[in-house]
């Protein structure tokens, strides 16, 4: 039987994996600081106050991707929008390169 790995991304203040998500490998994809496990528009997605800010354009092609790819996962994150009439989402599955809205899953 295959071994089933399981990821994690905690965003916003919850930024410590406890002990059993250690041990069931669980890994933090962003630590509130730097998007060192990421690729993609790091110009557009930046870190501020410990949280991913989006300052990307509206309908622009750029993304921001986690630097691996993974199977089995589980995804876990913060979501907000700070200014109304914004449109955002979260792409999984989504190839590299591709609209995130219209490949993957969304």
């Amino acid at each position: 039987m295959r071994e089933k790995r399981v990821e994690i991304v905690k965003l916003g203040l919850a930024r410590k994996l406890t002990e059993e998500e250690k041990k069931l490998g669980y890994e933090m994809l962003f630590d509130g600081t730097d998007l060192s496990k990421w690729v993609g528009d790091k110009v557009g997605y930046t870190p501020v106050n410990g949280c991913i800010q989006v300052t990307a354009s509206y309908g622009n092609a750029k993304n921001l991707y986690t630097e691996k790819e993974y199977s089995d996962f589980v995804f876990r994150f913060e979501f907000c929008f700070t200014k109304p009439g914004v449109n955002n989402g979260v792409g999984i599955r989504t190839p590299q390169g591709v609209d995130a809205a219209y490949h993957g899953m969304c």
